[in-house]
């Protein structure tokens, strides 16, 4: 049970509306891809039978792979699509994560750094160049996680904070982003999200995005056996949730998927 819990730790935050990692490193020489995809329809009622004003899909990929057991390295690539197709916006993105301390309780703290572009520029679309806020950044952030057991099952929480510097003249915005969660049963996670940002200068852009999700790792799980030739075996998970910006309520809400492979 606590090798699967602390797997769970060192994806928390693969949420629906986008991947983000939380401050454990990945195993070295071990890495995990997980595929995300989701819908957003405005306003929130529409979900419910009322007229539809805005629906766009989203699809995102994040792979990260331990290079050692304390450095981890990663790629997401990141679309989202309107009615008719059009590209709304592409982004690609790197980050490497630097775990700098481990505390006695196993409680971890870890620095990173991520660089990201819009890449639909890449694609002869104009609609990156319209965007506002479509532009090169950069991401600093300070992570901390702890998790822990107890007679209710396993806990844990993540939380972060980072300052991203947006290039073309863009304010820079503070991110604070932080999952708790429990374990009931061996590989039943509930999690609970916020992700927050605060463009500096501008009050108004503030997002506080509240995120509820759970997550199951399926079927079969096998234990050790004399049976040869042996190999590792790594079960999926699925993960399910909605994400909602209580700062902007009217944006509507977002409902996805992701699948966890590890390799």
């Amino acid at each position: 049970m606590a090798g699967r819990f602390l797997f769970g730790l060192m994806v928390v935050l693969a949420q629906p509306h986008w991947a983000e990692a939380g401050a454990w490193t990945q195993p070295e020489d071990r890495g995990i891809i997980i595929i995300t995809g989701s819908r957003t329809v405005t306003p929130v009622r529409a979900w419910f039978g009322g007229v539809i004003e805005e629906d766009t899909s989203s699809q995102g990929m994040f792979l990260e792979y331990g290079l050692w057991d304390d450095l981890t390295v990663g790629v997401t690539t990141f679309a989202e699509y309107g009615n008719a197709g059009e590209i709304f916006e592409a982004r690609a993105g790197v980050h490497a994560r630097h775990r700098i301390w481990t505390g006695e309780a196993g409680d971890v703290a870890s620095v990173q750094v991520g660089v990201s572009v819009p890449t639909e520029r890449w694609f002869g679309s104009t609609l990156g160049d319209d965007r506002p806020d479509s532009a090169t950044e950069v991401d600093f952030r300070v992570l901390y996680g702890r998790g822990w057991q107890w007679d209710l099952g396993n806990s844990f929480v993540s939380g972060e904070l980072g300052l991203r510097i947006r290039a073309e003249g863009l304010d820079e915005q503070l991110r604070f982003d932080m999952t708790v969660g429990h374990e009931v049963w061996d590989g039943y996670l509930f999690l609970g999200s916020v992700f927050s940002s605060f463009p500096l200068g501008k009050r108004d852009e503030v997002s506080i995005k509240l995120s509820p999700s759970f997550a199951f790792t399926l079927w079969p799980r096998l234990a050790a056996n004399e049976k040869k030739p042996w190999r590792p075996f790594y079960p999926t998970t699925l993960q399910t949730g909605l994400t909602w910006d209580a700062s902007q309520p009217n944006s509507g809400m977002e409902v996805g998927m992701s699948i966890w492979n590890r390799f």
